[in-house]
């Protein structure tokens, strides 16, 4: 059973690049998106900065992740199309383009069973 959300919460759109296996690259097996959690109560999402903690699920097969974030139903923090943000983690940072219908898409975050916290900002 899928879990629900509440349409004013922030979400994120996940979706994993690796980890759960892939019939193009020669696995008979597999699942898209397995073994993603994220941190509802922690989101920091205000005017200047969004912020979310992610993780892999113990029981994922490998210790880490390439993961594409899109941030979701943002309240307070809304990028522009062809803005420039930051984005940072524990495990890398860097910059992204929002699209031309206003997502940012962190694209190939390592995430790691013990959790990354991202965070996107406006340039100063």
């Amino acid at each position: 059973m899928s879990k629900r959300f509440a349409a004013s919460l922030v979400i994120a759109g996940l979706v994993l690049a690796g980890c759960s296996g892939d019939s193009a690259d020669g696995d008979p097996t597999g699942q898209l998106n397995a073994y993603l959690g994220w941190d509802t109560t922690g989101i920091v999402d205000d005017e200047h900065s969004w912020e979310m903690r992610v993780w892999l699920s113990k029981d994922a097969p490998d210790d880490t992740a390439l993961v594409d974030v899109t941030p979701r139903r943002l309240q307070r923090f809304r990028p522009r199309p062809g803005e420039t943000l930051h984005w940072s983690s524990s495990r890398g940072r860097g910059e992204l383009v929002v699209d031309h219908w206003g997502l940012a898409t962190v694209r190939q975050l390592e995430v790691t069973k013990a959790g990354v916290r991202l965070r996107l900002t406006r340039q100063p």
